[in-house]
């Protein structure tokens, strides 16, 4: 019995490590890098997120900016946020 529970053990390990695939190739899917968004070829924040992550973008959103928020928000205008990142171009994004 021992032997049976220290197999599955082992195999539900290897089956999660194998599913994570390697530490690091594709990031969080919560962040977006300056080279995915260089790779859309657009020149505005904006239109790079809606090629990469078009989800993320409604009206009434708020634009977070390394945890700070620097748009949008409840007294904000309706499209303050979608507006911020049209006027952000990529090139200054790090």
């Amino acid at each position: 019995m021992r032997y049976s529970s220290t197999l599955i053990g082992l195999a539900l390990f290897l089956s999660a490590c194998a599913s994570g695939g390697p530490a690091g190739s594709r990031g969080s899917r919560d962040v977006l890098t300056q080279a995915q968004l260089a790779e859309t070829g657009q020149t505005n924040a904006y239109d790079a997120v809606r090629n990469l992550q078009p989800r993320w973008l409604r009206t009434g959103m708020s634009v977070y900016i390394d945890g700070s928020a620097v748009a949008g928000g409840r007294n904000a205008g309706r499209d303050e946020g979608v507006n911020y990142l049209r006027n952000m171009r990529i090139t200054g994004i790090r």
